[in-house]
């Protein structure tokens, strides 16, 4: 029998449940839902964990930033599950589902096409080649970014309804959006310690729109790009954007970087172009 041990990042999600317990103690009556859906997360994470290890071996995802980023997924995504039924320990535990409170919840669910890195690039280059031009930069990165952000196209933000939210970057709506809107429970960092938070993210009506609206969030933040920019060199574009705060995770820079680098996204350009 496979022994599973927990990760620091699962031990991290036990250490949300004190928050949690705390919560019941006051009678909250919204804590039994959380405590159960958290739970259910970890269940399913740690299912996740135990598979991936009988599975593993010498091969593509052995490298330890790929598998810092897959286990980052592996989370996000059981707790998306969760929050969608998962196992059914939640509604076992009287706790329903969560109330939307106005807003569409989200859904991780695949990118529209072909669930391979393939696909994916096929699907995205264009509109990757139009926003690097406009920022200076490879499109191979920023492809790369969306993989990270969406787990290659599986993991992708949509509307309860399953239509696509467009968002393969993973924009917060933030105070000054004023379009549609899809709400998702995160992984963030605070102080350099994971913490699960729900937050609204941008949709958009379709692909180029969600592209179009990276590129001027680029802009904004770093002040970079335009017709007469000459291309940044990889390291210098997300270390800019990093240092801007487009996200919160202190190894964002690296995971992106690897997955840049790595030969799944390599082949995946080989076999498209």
């Amino acid at each position: 029998m496979t022994m599973v041990t927990a990760s620091p990042s699962e031990l991290n999600a036990l250490a949300s449940m004190n928050t949690l317990r705390d919560r019941v103690q006051r009678n909250d009556p919204d804590a039994l839902r959380e405590v159960a859906v958290q739970f259910e997360a970890l269940v399913m994470n740690l299912m996740l964990k135990s598979a991936r290890d009988a599975g593993s071996g010498e091969g593509l995802f052995d490298g330890p930033n790929t598998q810092h980023y897959l286990e980052i997924m592996d989370q996000q995504v059981s707790l998306a599950l969760a929050r969608q039924g998962g196992l059914g320990l939640a509604k076992m535990l009287g706790a329903g589902p969560e109330p939307a409170e106005g807003m569409t919840m989200a859904r991780r669910t695949r990118f529209d096409g072909p669930p391979d890195a393939r696909g994916f690039v096929e699907q995205l280059l264009p509109h990757a080649r139009s926003a690097a031009d406009a920022l200076g930069v490879d499109p191979k990165l920023l492809v790369a970014q969306a993989a990270l952000e969406s787990g290659w196209g599986r993991a992708t933000l949509s509307h309860s309804n399953g239509l696509p939210a467009f968002n393969l970057f993973a924009i917060k709506a933030g105070s000054d959006w004023d379009g549609d809107t899809v709400a998702q429970h995160t992984l963030e960092f605070v102080g350099g310690v994971a913490e699960r938070r729900f937050e609204k993210f941008r949709a958009y009506p379709d692909l180029a729109s969600g592209v179009a609206d990276y590129v001027g969030l680029v802009k904004r933040m770093t002040g970079t790009g335009g017709a007469e920019s000459e291309q940044l060199a990889p390291e210098n574009f997300v270390e800019g954007l990093t240092r801007a705060g487009y996200a919160t995770d202190p190894d964002y820079g690296n995971k992106w970087l690897a997955v840049y680098r790595g030969d799944r996204l390599h082949e995946a350009f080989a076999d498209t172009l």
